[in-house]
């Protein structure tokens, strides 16, 4: 339950830390002209156990996405 806690937490943290306006060229571009890489990140934790969990991270160039 701790670890729960603590992620909450951090959770909070990072939301707070949020930039929610365009800082860059390539987000007021339509076609995203910039654009380098995209990314994203999933954790999992199995049900049931608050200690073992499963962590996703995928960098994509773009935009083919390789």
């Amino acid at each position: 339950m701790m670890i729960l806690f603590k992620m909450s937490c951090e959770q909070e943290c990072l939301r707070q830390q949020v930039v929610e306006d365009d800082t860059e060229d390539w987000q007021r571009s339509p076609s995203f002209s910039g654009l380098e890489r995209v990314g994203g990140v999933d954790l999992s934790f199995i049900k049931g156990d608050e200690v073992n969990a499963c962590a996703q991270l995928v960098v994509l160039s773009y935009p083919d996405l390789k």
